[in-house]
């Protein structure tokens, strides 16, 4: 029986909106009702997740990994503890068709639910933790083909650890990696480096990026070809039996606690504690504009907060922009820009005389104004600590 993805997405959304995480059941730890999940064990059919999870599902023919942690189990457990809580999920990432026999490269994708659908054009931040694996792969893949030393997995660390962004949801019945050839889907938002490259340690991945579409779906998985795919080199093992017949390389991951929400500010705090600035990701102002866009709220509201707990300090507000358009129109905009950001501090209550504003203009730019990207860079503002 397929079950609604979204399913009990009331249940989640008290909890969800004090921490504005949009991903339903971002840790795994919540199975449907009735359902259990034994520790230690692999998975072995897509029902087992798709039935079991709460939020999430996999497709046809995949079987990534509900892992569940026992620290009573010891070495006899071959995942590592979770981020958090008791669950994750594990899943084969990278292993090619010529090196494994099978038809084509073996991934594993996952699709997880929003509780409430992105808004397109707007950004957003994403964030998981992910800890890559040699003893899961080597247990799993003995396991499937036999106890016998014909086929040694051989662990790596790759790239292309992607998510695509879905205003439908893929089908759980589907092949999609068929799917992915078919409709050339690409992922949005994609990893280029090498991830893992040190095992079982767990490495936070963090990035904002402009939603496509109204999503209310993401999958995450290798969207690309092992061809296309790079890879740290494997380590041939010493081996009991040394005479074997096929040797394959596999990049296995758990990850967990997964973040899509709206951009935190986390490192504010930090930022300012350690070396005096900081400068706003998510304020924003329309163009030519001194008037703060909703999205900037979030993260000015961090910065009073910081202030008030730190009623000594004072605080300088910088406006940068980029190099389009005249100078000194430039260097005008971002002292108003600035004195926006001030009067908006002002109005929750901090007091001005703590406060002072200088407009940079396009004088310090951060990186070159020679394509889109870099000029969304400088048009910044900045809090100094004075």
């Amino acid at each position: 029986m397929i079950r609604p993805l979204c399913a009990s997405i009331l249940i989640w959304l008290p909890s969800l909106l004090p921490a504005q995480n949009l991903v339903i059941n971002p840790g795994f730890e919540e199975l449907r009702e009735g359902s259990e999940a034994k520790p230690c064990q692999f998975t072995y059919k897509e029902e087992h997740i798709n039935d079991r999870l709460l939020g999430w599902n996999t497709f046809l023919g995949l079987t990534p990994d509900l892992a569940t942690y026992q620290e009573e189990a010891g070495n006899d457990c071959p995942f590592p503890a979770p981020k958090s809580g008791s669950r994750m999920l594990g899943f084969i990432h990278f292993h090619p068709a010529e090196e494994s026999g099978w038809p084509a490269d073996y991934h594993e994708f996952f699709q997880g639910c929003l509780a409430l659908p992105l808004v397109s054009g707007q950004e957003y931040e994403i964030s998981f933790w992910i800890n890559r694996q040699n003893l899961a792969p080597n247990r799993h893949l003995t396991r499937y083909f036999g106890n016998k030393p014909k086929f040694i997995p051989l662990p790596v660390a790759a790239n292309n650890i992607g998510v695509l962004f879905l205003t439908s949801p893929a089908r759980p019945g589907e092949d999609f990696s068929n799917s992915i050839r078919q409709f050339h889907y690409r992922p949005h938002f994609n990893i280029d480096t090498i991830v893992g490259t040190q095992a079982n340690q767990w490495v936070r991945i963090s990035a904002t990026f402009t939603a496509p579409n109204a999503a209310r779906y993401f999958v995450i998985g290798n969207f690309f070809s092992d061809a296309e795919t790079e890879t740290t080199e494997p380590f041939l093992p010493e081996l009991e039996y040394p005479e074997f017949t096929k040797v394959g390389r596999v990049a296995y991951y758990c990850i967990d606690d997964i973040y899509i929400g709206p951009v935190r500010p986390p490192a504010l705090e930090e930022s300012l504690n350690e070396g005096g600035r900081y400068t706003f990701r998510a304020v924003t102002f329309g163009s030519g504009s001194d008037v703060l866009q909703p999205s900037s709220f979030h993260e000015l509201d961090a910065l009073v907060e910081y202030l008030k707990a730190h009623p000594g300090r004072k605080a300088r507000i910088e406006g940068h922009t980029d190099d389009v358009g005249d100078a000194d129109a430039n260097q005008e905009l971002s002292e108003r820009r600035a004195r926006a950001v001030g009067a908006y501090l002002v109005k929750k209550n901090i007091d001005s005389a703590r406060l002072s504003f200088y407009g940079f203009g396009e004088s310090q730019p951060v990186v070159p104004n020679d394509s889109p990207e870099n000029r969304r860079q400088n048009r910044r503002v900045e809090c100094v600590l004075e």
